[in-house]
């Protein structure tokens, strides 16, 4: 098993976290190893082959002056501390300058080939190899009046309603 933590007592600090590997097959439970992550891992998910684990680094401060950022960490099975980790750092984006950019929770694609992570405080979505490449894209998860055919409406998305994460959801999972 495998479970990212926040390391520190005050979560406002920028104390950074671990990814601890647990054996839960040995007679006691126990930490095997662990490697160090960015500050205030979030969210964490494994590839489907169970060679990555994906992790949202939020990194959240309350001036708001740090950017999160998604950790890739590939698993070494024999040797867990010896797993390595690939940061991939959000930088705010420069035509709409949006920033503090928080990774908030992770989802793979079923064969694995596309993670996507939401970005909470922009209400986007990144979508990602997760071998570790650069970000493919990232997608708008925005408001929209829905027209229903008896004539009501009602507002989907922007308010993380699940209709506007879905379509990211589901154009990273069949991509």
């Amino acid at each position: 098993a495998i479970a990212a933590v926040l390391d520190a007592n005050n979560p406002a600090d920028a104390d950074p976290g671990a990814l601890a590997f647990i054996d839960l097959t040995a007679p006691v439970p126990s930490i095997v190893g662990t490697v160090a992550l960015g500050v205030g891992p979030d969210s964490i998910h494994l590839t489907p082959d169970g060679l990555r684990a994906i992790v949202a680094i939020e990194d959240e401060s309350a001036a708001g002056n740090r950017q999160g950022s998604i950790q890739i960490i590939t698993i070494d099975y024999a040797t867990p501390s010896a797993s390595s980790v690939k940061t991939l750092a959000l930088a705010p984006m420069v035509g709409n300058t949006l920033s503090d950019l928080q990774p908030e929770f992770v989802d793979v694609s079923p064969d694995g080939t596309r993670a996507i992570v939401s970005l909470q405080e922009n209400n986007l979505v990144a979508v990602l190899d997760p071998t570790g490449e650069p970000l493919e894209a990232r997608v708008a998860a925005q408001a929209h009046e829905l027209e229903h055919p008896h004539g009501h409406r009602r507002r989907a998305g922007g308010d993380g309603h699940p209709a506007a994460v879905g379509t990211a959801v589901g154009a990273a999972r069949h991509g």
